[in-house]
């Protein structure tokens, strides 16, 4: 190859010149075109977005826009079609009494949650029901979202999965793409339809094991089918999404090659093929949105997966027929974003709410009746009077501004007239009436009645010129009660205190008293009746001056916390009108008509000259030196480098010939051999520790003694046994460091043999480990996955782990090999080896790969996850989204509908059902739901089998919670149902 500096040639030299045409093209039919009429950034569209949002955040800080969004429009939906999957689902009889109970419990926890904070994991949860019945009579068993079931089944599930892998997949690879390849398919088409083959062999395999595995049957009656039947639902489902991807894939490529051939230009400009393609592939997600539902169905149905196939078909349903109607719909209830409480204190306590929250329905009870625990009701006083507003009407700011001001104003006159002037400790009530007085009052628990409120007692100028005055008295009285044992004694200490308590603490005390306290009170009151009467004068000018507050500094009324609060005023004007408004116009005019058709000319002309010179000079330098002057150089220079030619393939491959090949296939068995003698050896060495041991522990155990191992002769044992199986290491070890095969990890993976070779030495090798090897344990062959006695196998096993496994692909006639030369070593004797050994005649066939190319098919594996139907890879949905630098357009795609359906846990199903035939329903959406579920969802009871009566074959409730020693009673719909709480005198209420 000629150096580029001698010949670019023609090719070249034109894909150059498309590429700069392709740049001039992009700046005037991209940057320039997004610069005037894209909402890009740095745009005149944008400019005019940026003015239209100064006007709007303007408008917005002064007056108050409308501002709503349709942010419940995705959980609404979801919420909606998790109940179509289980609209048509009913109980079986029998279960009735689990889903009363699971009613109760929810309804308990709802209602104990409203009153106080409790952990529910403490509570013993109800049975969950788990087997549902469609309108046709299908059984739909859920028992698999069983935390504790599936927790403890999944060992045995990891063990089989483990096992079903061993044996059986290289002989099955083979066969199968030799079977391929007799059909005479591409190496592409072959390697798709094997991985698919090999995984449903796989699964076939798995499920068959599962299915019929006592362990998992000991555990649940029918779980093994079960689980059997979820893991093909989930192989299904996964590939069912890999076939639409994949044909979206392939199309999106075929209309990338079709826009590459019929605008070889354009195609070059990045930005303009993404659009294309992006546009394309909008296009397919619209017109194919339901193509993973239909191929998901079809498959299921095809392997009699009734379950998995019935909320497939609901799903779809829901998608094809009620979604886009429901999402207009939905998308139509817009909220606003922002909601303002505004709250005013009842200023008589007459007037106050008082709200009895709990209890049993119905008229009081009479007085001399004993409520339980559970039906007492609590009462609750509102002392104020609220009022909402919110975003979603126009002028809001100054609804809120009329809201702020009446609110501040009654609660300031309220604070200022009625509870500093009549109910502080400096009010007129505390300087006029001679004893203290409780303003505040609360609400009795027992009846629901007004009382005084004890704490808020407030004394008076008499009561504390009292209280000052009994506490002389009592200073007094406790010094003369004490004995003389003082320093100076009592004749001097009883003068020194008569002065502190008569004159110090009384006298000051009651001048401070009599004089201070009511002219203090005297000035604060009458203050505080002067501001409350001028309080509708001086508030509006407060709020005003607020509200221009917000609109300069810091928006507290912001309608979304995703704006800026921050100098609103400044950000409208300065930054969207003035930088994004006036100057992004004039900076995008001047970049889209006068720099990029400059810079685009520019660029048209220097690569159309530069065309012309590197075609002038390779014409030149062709016909003046390389035509007549020019021959194949000896070596590589800078004019000229060999790129083809011998010792320059990236493909060849060593040969060896049977001798070689046995010689380290006898290293790799001597290798086997001392593996197995050390392992041996050592456990040998340690037998008498043991003995010595299990003596000690079987002789003094009984006395409660142990052994001391870090003494004597226990100690001097263990260091000579230690040091005996060290020095057995050693001699393995250097052993084994001599038998090493000297070839590197690169050479030996393109080591290969012709077909004969490889026959001759397959044969020799099973023969000679079948004579050097004749007793391996069963666990040795267990470990390998292979059947015992399986000595071709095994011989394939050694060469495989000695040079590589494509050790096993005998030579092609095209392969490049170099033959591998042993040196100073004679191998006259592996020679006959091969030869005696190797005459016998044995199909090598299940072992020899064929040749695969670029065909690669790798090992399946089924992730335990796919026996859980709540595993994090189900009910997602898929995006495509691309990142983008901040200053270029985002562009995703859009949602598809998720696959597999988003089946909710049985419990909530049960919900579900309870509310769709119960005129008073279970709040599903409100938190302390929320959580109730979530507890049951991870701590529920171990599941039932298909038709087990669900009714609690005992007398006593089928629910019992801990630590409470009461007894709580519900009654929802006249029925009443009783909980019983474990506890040191335990009792039932009838």
């Amino acid at each position: 190859r000629l150096s580029r500096a001698v010949q670019s040639g023609r090719a070249g030299t034109w894909q150059v010149l498309l590429r700069d045409v392709a740049l001039a093209l992009r700046l005037l039919l991209v940057t320039a075109r997004n610069r005037i009429g894209h909402p890009h950034f740095l745009s005149l569209w944008a400019a005019g977005t940026a003015l239209a949002r100064a006007c709007f955040l303007l408008l917005d800080a002064l007056v108050g826009l409308p501002s709503v969004s349709a942010t419940l429009l995705v959980s609404r939906l979801q919420e909606e079609r998790v109940k179509h999957l289980v609209a048509e689902l009913t109980i079986e009889a029998d279960a009735e009494n689990q889903l009363e109970q699971l009613c109760l419990f929810v309804r308990y926890q709802i209602k104990k949650q409203t009153f106080e904070k409790c952990h529910i994991g403490e509570e013993r949860l109800p049975t969950v029901p788990y087997v549902y019945k469609t309108p046709k009579g299908q059984m739909i068993d859920l028992r698999l979202y069983n935390a504790e079931l599936l927790r403890s089944a999944m060992p045995f599930l990891v063990h089989i999965l483990e096992r079903e892998l061993r044996g059986w997949f290289p002989a099955f690879r083979e066969a199968l793409v030799a079977k391929l390849r007799a059909k005479k398919l591409s190496d592409s088409d072959i390697e798709k339809q094997a991985k698919v083959a090999v995984q449903d062999e796989y699964v076939r395999r798995v499920s068959e094991a599962v299915g019929r595995d006592p362990a998992l049957e000991s555990l649940a009656p029918g779980l093994g089918q079960l689980l059997a039947e979820q893991a093909q639902a989930a192989v299904l489902i996964q590939r069912a999404l890999d076939v639409v991807q994949n044909r979206t894939a392939h199309y999106v490529a075929q209309e990338k090659e079709r826009l590459q051939e019929e605008f070889p230009v354009l195609s070059l400009i990045g930005p303009w093929l993404r659009s294309q393609l992006y546009e394309v592939q909008c296009q397919l997600e619209r017109e194919h949105c339901l193509e993973a539902h239909e191929t998901a169905l079809a498959l299921c149905r095809e392997r009699g997966l009734a379950q998995a196939a019935y909320f497939v078909a609901r799903d779809l349903s829901f998608l094809r027929e009620q979604a886009p109607a429901l999402a207009a719909e939905l998308a139509r209830l817009r909220a606003p974003t922002r909601t303002f409480t505004w709250q005013t204190h009842v200023w008589r306590p007459s007037q106050w709410q008082v709200r009895r929250v709990g209890g049993p329905s119905g008229p009081e009870p009479p007085m001399g009746d004993t409520l339980l625990l559970g039906e007492r009701p609590t009462y609750v006083a509102e002392k104020q009077c609220t009022r909402l507003t919110s975003t979603r009407l126009p002028l809001w700011r100054w609804g809120n501004f009329c809201h702020r001001v009446w609110a501040h104003t009654c609660n300031a006159m309220f604070l200022l007239g009625i509870l500093i002037p009549w109910c502080s400790p400096l009010s007129l009530r505390s300087l006029v009436l001679p004893r203290p007085f409780m303003p505040d009052f609360e609400v009795n628990q027992e009846d629901g009645r007004l009382q005084p409120r004890k704490s808020s007692s407030t004394q008076t100028l008499c009561s504390r010129l009292l209280s000052l005055w009994r506490h002389i008295s009592k200073s007094r009285t406790d010094f003369e009660s004490q004995p003389d044992s003082g320093f100076v004694g009592k004749g001097l200490s009883r003068q020194v205190n008569r002065a502190w308590n008569y004159l110090v603490k009384g006298l000051v005390g009651t001048v401070l008293l009599v004089l201070v306290f009511p002219v203090l009170s005297l000035v604060v009151c009458l203050t505080s009746l002067v501001a409350a009467l001028l309080a509708p004068l001086w508030m509006p000018c407060v709020m005003l001056a607020f509200h221009l507050l917000m609109v300069l500094a810091y928006d507290f009324d912001s309608p979304s916390p995703e704006r800026n609060r921050i100098c609103v005023l400044g950000e409208a004007i300065l930054w969207q009108g003035l930088v994004l408004g006036l100057l992004q116009p004039i900076a995008a005019a001047i970049i889209a008509l006068v720099l990029c058709p400059i810079a685009a000319g520019f660029i048209l002309l220097v690569a159309v000259l530069r065309w012309a010179a590197v075609r002038c000079w390779d014409a030149l330098l062709f016909h003046g030196v390389i035509k007549r002057r020019a021959r194949v150089p000896v070596g590589d220079s800078w004019m000229v480098t060999r790129v083809a030619g011998p010792g320059l393939s990236q493909d060849h491959l060593y040969q060896i010939n049977p001798e070689q090949a046995l010689t380290a296939f006898l290293a790799k068995v001597e290798l086997e051999q001392l593996s197995i003698y050390g392992q041996q050896t050592e456990q040998q060495i340690l037998e008498p520790l043991k003995a010595y041991d299990q003596f000690v522990e079987q002789c003094f155990s009984p006395f409660a003694s142990t052994l001391a191992r870090d003494k004597s002769p226990y100690r001097d044992l263990e260091a000579e046994l230690n040091n005996m199986v060290s020095a057995l290491k050693a001699e393995v070890d250097k052993r084994k460091r001599e038998l090493q095969l000297g070839l590197g990890v690169g050479c030996r993976q393109r080591t290969r043999m012709t077909a004969a070779g490889l026959h001759s030495a397959l044969v020799a090798g099973s023969s000679l480990a079948q004579h050097l090897l004749p007793q391996l344990p069963s666990a040795h062959w267990q470990d390998r996955g292979l059947e015992e006695k399986d000595w071709l196998g095994l011989a394939a096993q050694l060469y495989s782990e000695t040079f590589s496994p494509e050790f096993l692909v005998p030579l092609l006639e095209d392969d490049v090999a170099f033959a591998l030369q042993v040196v100073d070593v004679d191998l006259t004797k592996y020679r006959e080896l091969a030869q005696t050994h190797g005459a016998v005649d044995i199909d090598t066939s299940r072992v020899v790969h064929l040749p695969k190319g670029k065909i690669h098919i790798h090992t399946p594996y089924l992730d335990p996850s796919a026996f859980n139907p709540q595993s994090s890879t189900a009910g997602h949905t898929t995006t495509s989204k691309t990142k983008r630098p901040p200053w270029k357009r985002q562009e995703s795609g859009s949602e598809r509908p998720s696959l597999p359906p988003a089946v909710p846990h049985p419990a909530k199903i049960a919900l579900i059902i309870f509310n769709r035939e119960n005129e008073d329903p279970i709040p599903l959406d409100s938190d302390a739901c929320q959580q109730v579920l979530k507890a049951v969802y991870s701590g529920s009871s171990t599941a039932q089998p298909v038709g087990s009566s669900g009714a609690s074959s005992s007398g006593t409730p089928s629910i019992q919670m801990t630590p409470s020693a009461e007894d709580v009673s519900l009654e929802p719909q006249g029925q009443r149902a009783t909980y019983t709480h474990g506890g040191p005198h335990n009792s039932t209420c009838v």
